[in-house]
C-alpha cells in the first residue's frame, strides 16, 4: 500500500498497522510544532457494512477535493471492513472498525482536526450510547450489540407515573438511589421493555443480559459484572421462575440479594427484573425489603381515552376498526396494529422484531 504525505516523505510502504502508527507519530510532531495539543476519541456508531461502504465511496468523490483524502480502502475480512480516513489539511485522521452493524472509530490529532472527522460521522450515522453485554454461556462468554434509540419512551406511555413524577426524574431518582432493585409487574406486551430501554439510555450505562437459570446460577456471571467498568445494570427478563422464596428452592436467590444491599453490593450496580407474575406473594419477600428494592412498578394496559392520547402523541395509525369505548389496549397493540395496516396485513400476535431485549440471531 501507498502512502504519500507531502513534506513529510515521497513515499512510505508498510503495512496497515505501521500505517496508522506512522501517522499517529507524524500527527504528533506537527501538532507539538503548533504548540498545540492532541487529542483522540472513540465513538461507536450504529451502521452496517453496505452503507458504510456507500458512505467511503461518497467521500472519495469530489465533495471531499482538497479536505479529505481516502489513503486506504476499506477491505473486508471476516466480515470486517477496517481502514481509515486521513486529513492532510487539518492534521487528523479517523481509524475505523465495521462489524456487527457496529462502527467503531478512533479519532485523533488535533482539535481542530479531530472535531472536523467528528462532525463528518456524526452528521450521517448515530452515535450509540450503550450496550448490550449478552452472556450466552456458562463460562462467560459473550456478544455485544447496541441497546436501541428509537421508539424512546413518553410520560403518556406511563400513567401510573403522572402523579409521583416524570419519567426521566423517575429514572434518575432510581439512578442516584443506594437501593439496587427495580421489579417491573404486569402483562406482556403492557411496556416493560420499553421502560427498560428507556431507563438504560437515560443512564448511559452498558447492559448484562442473560437468558438462562444455568449461567446465572454461576458466580463468574455476576463477579464480571461487579468487576465490570462499562456495565450498570442486569437485566432480568420474564423473570418468574427466578423470583421465587429461597424456602421454595430457589437457590439463584442468595446471589440477587447480595448484589441488592448485601454483601458486595454497590449503589451503582442495578438490577432490573420484569414478571408477568399475577401477584407477590410468591416473591421472596427479602427480595422486596426497603432499601434493597427501589420500586415495584405495575404495568397494564389503557383504557380507551389513554389509548387515544398513546395514538396521537406517537403519531402511529389507530387500529383499522378504531379504538372503542369499553375495550381495553396494550402498548404492544397499538404499536403493531398501525406497522401491520401499514404494510397491508393484520397478525395481532406478532411482536416487532427487535422492540426490547429479545436475543439476536447470531
Amino acid at each position: 500500500m501507498n502512502l504519500h504525505m507531502p513534506n513529510v516523505t515521497s513515499e512510505i510502504t508498510y503495512s496497515s498497522s505501521w500505517v496508522t502508527e506512522h501517522l499517529e507519530m507524524v500527527l504528533v510532531q506537527r501538532v507539538l510544532k503548533n504548540n498545540a495539543c492532541a487529542f483522540s476519541d472513540q465513538v461507536s456508531y450504529l451502521c452496517n457494512e453496505q452503507v458504510f461502504r456507500e458512505f467511503i465511496k461518497e467521500l472519495s468523490g469530489p465533495t471531499w477535493l482538497g479536505e479529505l483524502n481516502i489513503q486506504q480502502v476499506p477491505y473486508s475480512m471476516a466480515e470486517r471492513i477496517e481502514g481509515f480516513l486521513y486529513s492532510n489539511t487539518f492534521n487528523a485522521y479517523a481509524k475505523f472498525l465495521v462489524k456487527n452493524q457496529v462502527v467503531e472509530v478512533v479519532f485523533y490529532g488535533g482539535a481542530e482536526g479531530v472535531n472536523f472527522l467528528h462532525e463528518i460521522f456524526d452528521s450521517r450515522f448515530s452515535p450509540i450510547r450503550c450496550f448490550v453485554n449478552w452472556v450466552y454461556n456458562t463460562d462467560g462468554d459473550k456478544s455485544k450489540f447496541p441497546v436501541r434509540t428509537d421508539r424512546a419512551p413518553r410520560d403518556v406511555l406511563y400513567p401510573f407515573l403522572d402523579s409521583r413524577c416524570s419519567l426521566s426524574h423517575y429514572y434518575e431518582q432510581f439512578a442516584r438511589s443506594d437501593s439496587n432493585i427495580l421489579l417491573l409487574v404486569g402483562p406482556p406486551g403492557t411496556g416493560k421493555t420499553s421502560f427498560i430501554v428507556g431507563l438504560v439510555n437515560h443512564i448511559g450505562t452498558d447492559v448484562t443480559l442473560a437468558f438462562g437459570q444455568s449461567i446465572m446460577e454461576r458466580d463468574n456471571f455476576y463477579a464480571d459484572f461487579m468487576s465490570s467498568s462499562s456495565s450498570g445494570i442486569v437485566i432480568v427478563e420474564d423473570a418468574d421462575s427466578l423470583l421465587g422464596s429461597r424456602r421454595d428452592g430457589n437457590t439463584i436467590m442468595h446471589n440477587f440479594l447480595n448484589l441488592g444491599d448485601g454483601v458486595i453490593s454497590n449503589r451503582d450496580k442495578k438490577i432490573v427484573f420484569s414478571t408477568n407474575l399475577p401477584n407477590l406473594s410468591s416473591i421472596d419477600p427479602a427480595l422486596l425489603r426497603p432499601g434493597r428494592c427501589f420500586d415495584i412498578v405495575r404495568f397494564d394496559s389503557y383504557d380507551a381515552v389513554r389509548a387515544r392520547a398513546v395514538v396521537a402523541e406517537l403519531g402511529i395509525p389507530a387500529p383499522a376498526a378504531g379504538i372503542e369505548d369499553g375495550k381495553r389496549y396494550t402498548l404492544a397493540e397499538l404499536f403493531n396494529s398501525g406497522e401491520q395496516e401499514s404494510r397491508g396485513y393484520h397478525e395481532p400476535d406478532r411482536v416487532i422484531n427487535g422492540f426490547g431485549f429479545a436475543p439476536p440471531v447470531r
